[in-house]
């Protein structure tokens, strides 16, 4: 074997090694198991301590379904992705203190912060492509699942991916696999009987997320350019 073709071998190899090793997409960590309650949820902003909040605070996004059979009066338990895989529980108690049954969105706090992990909401300008990545915990089931999914349409509610989410995957975020920009929140699939090939993913649109916070009173949290979401309004 020549200098050359060995020299091509070692640079495959590398480049093998580094596929396999590459960082996950970004802000995949910030999407939380919800095991009280049947699904997922993503952290999209955390602020540190201040005169308001003594320990910080954090705020999740996920659907409203997760309130349904009595979810309004049960505990939240969180479970955060540790290094590795494993299951970390969060340990100050999170409360929803927002959610629209119509757009099936629901928005948490949590008096605790900063936390190591957020998917920001993309901003209004952002452009919605073909290729997106779901994050969330099918069956509950550890490690959670980040999937590659494509978008195929856009209305001004939904998004609808070809690919079809497993139960757990719920109230789990869609992010945008460049930013880690969360984009949409997985609400639902869609089977066909007579063709299990068939169907498709139901995700809350962006610009439904935006109007739901908003009306809320937490457009705040909705950045108005390019930044991520990190300060709160003066």
């Amino acid at each position: 074997m020549n200098l050359l073709h060995r020299g091509l071998l070692i640079l495959l190899a590398l480049a093998s090694t580094a596929a396999v090793e590459a960082p996950p997409p970004p802000g995949y960590l910030a999407v939380v198991c919800v095991p009280s309650h049947g699904g997922s949820a993503t952290f999209i902003a955390t602020f540190p301590p201040d005169a308001n909040y003594p320990h910080g605070v954090s705020y999740l996004l996920s659907c409203a379904h997760l309130l349904e059979d009595g979810g309004a009066a049960k505990p939240i338990v969180l479970h955060a992705p540790a290094p590795g895989g494993a299951k970390s529980p969060v340990r100050c108690q999170p409360r929803f203190i927002a959610f629209d049954t119509v757009v099936d969105l629901s928005l948490m706090r949590m008096d605790h912060g900063p936390v190591p992990n957020v998917a920001p909401i993309a901003p209004r300008n952002h452009s919605i492509a073909s290729r997106a990545i779901s994050c969330g915990y099918d069956q509950m089931r550890w490690p959670g699942r980040r999937e590659p999914v494509t978008i195929f349409r856009v209305t001004p509610t939904e998004l609808w991916s070809r690919e079809k989410p497993i139960p757990g995957r719920s109230g789990g975020g869609l992010l945008d696999p460049e930013t880690g920009q969360l984009i949409g929140v997985c609400l639902a699939r869609i089977d066909v009987k007579s063709d299990p090939t068939a169907g498709r993913g139901i995700y809350c649109s962006l610009e439904a997320i935006h109007h739901f916070l908003e009306g809320k009173g937490y457009g705040w949290l909705v950045p108005r350019g390019q930044a991520a979401a990190g300060s709160k309004p003066v």
